[in-house]
Order: C-alpha cells, then structure tokens, then sequence
C-alpha cells in the first residue's frame, strides 16, 4: 500500500497528481495533525500541524503502517513530520520524501533560543529510542529510503542525495497546458502567512500595510492581483486591505491570468517560472533576504528582487522577464506525476 502523509492543500494536490497513475485500491491518506487514515484525500487545513506533545505521541503510537506499505512524507523537520517517518520507519515501512515545496540548504533551526531547542530535540530520548527522527534542521535527516527531487538544482538542499532522482514537482504537471504570458502587464501579487513564523511576524503590519499602498497606487485595478496564502485568514485582515482583495481563485487561474507574479518567499515565484511567467522576490530586509538565499531558486541572478514599495514594485514588472532553464529547478512538467508513481512502484518491489 502507498500511504501519502498529507495535511494541506499543496501535499493534497501533490498526492493525487501521483495517485493518478497508480493502481486503484493500492493507495491511502494518513493525516499528520491526527492520525487518521482514510481512502479518499481529508479535507484540507488552513494551519501548520499540530506539532503538540499530545498529536506527536499519538503518531508515535500509530499502528497505521505495515512492513508492506511505502509511506510517502512531504518533509521530515516538522516533529510531526519526524514522528510520522520514524513511525513508519519503526514499523518495516519503506519511507519516501516527496518534497511540498522548495527546499532550503541552510539549517532551518539556527541561533539564539531556536538553535538550542534544535540541539535538545536532536539528542533527545524519543530520537535515541528510535521514536523521532533525527534532524539537522536540513531536509533528508529521516534517512528515507527515496528522495524524489525536483531538479538537479536542488542537490545542495538534502542532507543526502544518495537515494534521490529528480523526477520534478507533481502538482505542477497542471502547469504545463497553461496559456502565454499576457503582452500586457498583469500583476500578480500572492502573500505569505507571517503570522505563522517568529521571525516574520514583527514585520505582518507592514506588509499588509504595503499590499493596501500597492492596491491604491494602481492606476488600472484590472491589471493586479493580490492573492492571499491559504493558511491565511481574510477575517484577520485590516478591513480596507479585506475590501480590497479580489474572491479566491484557483493558483492554475491566477498565475494564467498574470504576466508576472511577485512574493517575499514561496514556491509560488517557481510555479509561476514554470509556466513562463516573470518571478519577481520580494525581501523585506537583510535578514529576509539571507534566509532566502539558502534557497537556490532565489539565488539564480535571473530572479529579480524588489523591496517592499510600491513605486519601485509596478516599474520593475513593466521589465521583468521570465527565467531560462526552468528544467534545473522544476524538472518533467507535465509527466512527473507518472514518473514519481514509477519510481514509487520500483521502490515497493
């Protein structure tokens, strides 16, 4: 059995863009946040999972996974990630990473406070008893059986590239029958979440701030967006900003839709290279931009960066122009659902 851990949206669509091309009744759900495992894909969630003492023990305790399953994770950083691949793991499943976005080569747990919790988790007793995965705070640190890479690109960002093959990104086959980019300028600007992170919540203010200043400096509405993060709540929003904001569409529809597509960090700048679509990186500060850095997408000179103003912003997308060689970075669109179903099936027999 195929067992894809999953939580939201994006590890949903990444699933089924596999299970496609897999044979019906070999495949499961297995939900991170609780445990639970079911046929058919779990309603998707706005929140991280839960990564509570509480939800960690009861995936430590899973008798979900069997010595005939191939469990396929998103990530192994996340304790309920760890706890689900050493689960696995302990139970003679075969364990395979299947990446839910780009993937950073610096420790994703670094100074002060953080970098200590990272050293106190990675020498604990559920670590040494086999019932958490160590980390390094850099993807790969479960040891999995199969790293299914997007791109060569990538090879830097696993703490191992001894079991990968780059086979691309699933859910972005979609992409590959996408129309032309626009002649004329359409502006694309998606969120992040930044409540959700210690380090960028000082500065969520002021970002919604700039994305109500981009929205009234427009002189023409019809050619920007502002699409919100799906781990954000429109409810929470400022109410000018909220007001603002266009009804949410499908990423396939609004990326489609633009001509280039601007954010601080997100896998969405990739999506939006893959479908021929300027990226345009917008770091908030020095400490944003070198945590961005760690990713190699953000560090090809052809991605363009912008800071947090909005004069600055609208001329430069009259300007940018999309990337070459998207391959290195996002490899097989259109066929990598069918090629990750393939090396899964090789890995099973």
């Amino acid at each position: 059995m195929y067992i894809f851990a999953v939580h939201n949206r994006v590890q949903i669509e990444n699933a089924l863009a596999v299970t496609k091309h897999l044979p019906s009744a070999s495949f499961k759900f297995f939900q991170s946040a609780n445990g639970v495992m079911s046929d058919s894909p779990p309603e998707t969630q706005r929140h991280i999972p839960g990564h509570s003492a509480k939800n960690v023990l009861r995936l430590i305790r899973t008798q979900s996974f069997t010595r005939s399953d191939v469990v396929i994770v998103p990530q192994d950083l996340g304790l309920a990630w760890r706890a689900t691949a050493e689960t696995a793991r302990r139970r003679g499943s075969l364990l395979a990473l299947m990446p839910d976005g780009i993937v950073s080569s610096l420790p994703v747990l670094r100074g002060g406070i953080t970098k200590r919790l990272g050293r106190t988790i990675a020498t604990s007793p559920l670590v040494a008893a086999g019932l958490l995965s160590r980390s390094s705070g850099i993807m790969g640190g479960s040891d999995p059986n199969l790293i299914l890479r997007w791109g060569s690109a990538w090879s830097q960002s696993f703490e191992s590239s001894d079991n990968a093959i780059d086979v691309g990104c699933p859910r972005m086959d979609q992409l590959a029958q996408i129309g032309p980019r626009p002649d004329n300028l359409k502006l694309l600007v998606c969120s992040q979440p930044m409540h959700l992170s210690s380090w960028t919540r000082p500065f969520a203010a002021e970002w919604y701030a700039f994305l109500l200043k981009l929205i009234q400096h427009s002189t023409d509405p019809t050619s920007l967006r502002v699409r919100l993060h799906p781990a954000e709540n429109p409810d929470r929003l400022p109410s000018p900003l909220r007001d603002a904001i266009a009804p949410p569409r499908s990423l396939r529809d609004d990326i489609e839709w633009a001509s280039v597509v601007a954010a601080p960090f997100s896998t969405v700048l990739l999506e939006a290279s893959v479908a021929g679509r300027a990226a345009i990186q917008l770091p908030r500060n020095r400490p944003m931009h070198a945590m961005a850095t760690g990713y190699p997408f953000f560090t090809d000179p052809e991605v363009t960066q912008c800071s947090w103003d909005q004069h600055a912003l609208l001329e430069l997308a009259r300007t940018a122009t999309p990337l070459n060689n998207i391959d290195r970075f996002a490899a097989f669109v259109g066929e990598s659902g069918k090629r990750v179903a393939l090396a899964l099936q090789q890995l099973a027999q």
